[in-house]
């Protein structure tokens, strides 16, 4: 594994440890009212005797009785001036101090594993359900140790490029767009049709190397607050999707075990020429989404046909598929750069 950069955040402070194949099969059940899985605890009990590396202690000095100046507070960027992009409102704010309040309380959350920026994020996503915040926290640290995900640009690059050794053009995007019609400020673009689900099934490297990279994509779309805030969009073509491109165990794993606890704002999803194989998918996935997340999704319209008439990796993957896989790649990691820089230095 490759060392971590200067801007590397090893959030859950075990850079070193080692998770055991037969960890890397167990399937997490989907939590409900706080109905973790016990697997969850067991590692986070052996986490706890590790050594932590703190990477959100908080050195502001407000008080409960400061609350109109910790309101206007903010933290300054590195070039000495507040940094417009990094603000929350007031009302984020007392949410995510809540938060941090109640994880403190939580003997299950780890001090170290939580940085005050992804607080932030719980606030922004789960408002005030300050239950549904720790449940998110107590998963996302588990889910970071169960698959040694230790937060630096180095693993994601890593983990992204053999990502598409498994499933070669399925990432075709990611980067900023305009948020004009608040769906997003950021986009991430794929082709369903060339997703190799049964390269990872029995293959505990190959999971990580899948669920890794949907982490690390996700983390690309919210370099700062206002991104988090903003959210993003997908656009998925699905020309030629096939039973062979669909694994009903590989979508609950991976939702049960890291896409229902990340802290993300999905704001709209275009399916493109979808078959019937992804209505079947969808209608399996729907009694696990919440009705919000399933009226993200867009397909089967005219509309659709009009503004993309033709397969969108014929404009992605150019001038050629390697030369596009490393602009997205370059984009990747210096929107994570300035994430883990943030990261570090946000303070709530």
């Amino acid at each position: 594994m490759a060392p971590p950069d200067d801007d590397a955040v090893a959030i859950n402070g075990v850079m070193d440890h080692q998770i055991p194949p037969e960890v890397l099969n167990l399937n997490g059940e989907a939590p409900n009212n706080r109905n973790v899985d016990p697997m969850w605890f067991q590692l986070l009990e052996a986490a706890a005797m590790m050594p932590a590396q703190h990477v959100a202690a908080n050195d502001n000095e407000d008080t409960a009785n400061d609350t109109e100046s910790r309101g206007r507070k903010r933290k300054a960027s590195d070039e000495g001036g507040p940094n417009p992009r990094m603000q929350l409102t007031d009302q984020e704010r007392e949410w995510a101090l809540a938060i941090k309040q109640a994880m403190a309380e939580e003997e299950e959350i780890l001090e170290s594993a939580i940085s005050d920026m992804e607080i932030a994020a719980f606030a922004i996503v789960d408002r005030d359900d300050i239950e549904r915040s720790l449940e998110r926290a107590i998963c996302m640290q588990a889910f970071r140790m169960m698959y040694n995900i230790n937060d630096n640009v180095d693993e994601a690059i890593d983990i992204l490029r053999k990502n598409n050794i498994h499933h070669p053009g399925c990432i075709l995007s990611i980067d900023e767009c305009p948020n004009d019609d608040g769906n997003g400020a950021h986009v991430m673009v794929a082709d369903m049709a060339k997703f190799n689900p049964q390269s990872v099934m029995d293959d505990p490297k190959g999971y990580r190397i899948l669920l890794g990279g949907f982490y690390y994509q996700i983390l690309a779309t919210q370099p700062d607050i206002q991104s988090i805030r903003d959210g993003f969009r997908q656009v998925i073509e699905c020309d030629g999707v096939s039973w062979s491109n669909i694994s009903f165990q590989l979508e609950s794993k991976k939702w049960h075990e890291l896409l229902c606890f990340v802290p993300m704002l999905r704001k709209e999803i275009k399916v493109l020429r979808q078959p019937s194989v992804l209505a079947c998918l969808h209608s399996f996935l729907r009694p696990v989404m919440k009705k919000s997340m399933s009226d993200k999704y867009t397909y089967g319209l005219a509309e659709l046909d009009i503004e993309y008439p033709e397969r969108i990796d014929n404009f992605y993957l150019q001038p050629t598929p390697e030369a596009a896989l490393e602009g997205m790649l370059d984009r990747i990691r210096r929107f994570l750069t300035v994430r883990y820089k943030n990261e570090r230095s946000f303070r709530l």
